[in-house]
């Protein structure tokens, strides 16, 4: 609805439209919400042995780091500190159209550094400084268009159905699961609210009570 009003509006002040229709029109309230669900276990593991696939490195690095989509494509080789293990989110792309512009990150609290695992680490290339990790043919930012065919394109290769958002909330799971500390999992994934952080390890602490009392229950039968 937000999209739509755009463009009704720039219609309607270029005057193409006597008037605006969504000025009439409100969005449903109440409308149940659908949780993204973390990666299984078999899922990661597809993620993991497809580096080499179509756009392969993309979905591995998020699921390492819990960057936000947009916060990827930003990435440049400068903002990696190979040396001291750290990547630097500064900014984020966004697409206007097709076209890529890139602004600050979502929140003052988006600005931060990540811990550059070694898993990861050992995967990334070493490119230019100014180069974009995620680029296009000519090294320039993905268009929005470029960045779903690439996504697109690997999950026929790898048979996978998941999100970007996906892999950011799996690094969630693999930040409580590791025991990070609330305060710090809110720094590392860029939450401006810590409440946010709370609610997501709320959620896996469930899901994990009840995958504990399936296997309790097996054993004793």
């Amino acid at each position: 609805m937000s999209v739509v009003r755009l463009v009704f509006r720039f219609a309607y002040i270029k005057g193409y439209i006597a008037s605006d229709p969504t000025q009439y029109v409100s969005t449903p309230k109440g409308q149940a919400s659908k949780k993204r669900e973390p990666l299984t276990d078999e899922e990661i593991a597809v993620v993991r042995n497809s580096v080499d696939c179509t756009f392969g490195l993309f979905p591995y690095f998020l699921l390492y780091t819990g960057l936000r989509k947009g916060e990827a494509l930003a990435l440049q080789y400068k903002d990696i500190d190979f040396e001291h293990k750290e990547i630097h989110v500064t900014k984020s792309v966004y697409h206007i159209g097709n076209k890529p512009y890139i602004k600050g990150t979502k929140t003052q609290n988006s600005v931060r550094s990540v811990v550059l695992l070694d898993i990861l680490a050992e995967m990334l290339p070493r490119g230019n400084a100014d180069e974009y990790v995620f680029h296009d043919t000519e090294n320039k930012l993905l268009s929005g268009s470029g960045y779903h065919r690439r996504w697109d394109k690997y999950c026929e290769e790898t048979g996978l159905s998941i999100t970007a958002h996906q892999l950011r909330h799996t690094y969630a799971t693999i930040l409580f699961e590791a025991d990070i500390d609330v305060k710090d999992a809110q720094h590392l994934m860029g939450h401006s609210d810590i409440a946010l952080t709370r609610n997501i390890y709320t959620h896996i602490r469930s899901s994990r009570l009840h995958e504990t009392a399936e296997k309790l229950n097996k054993f004793m039968a």
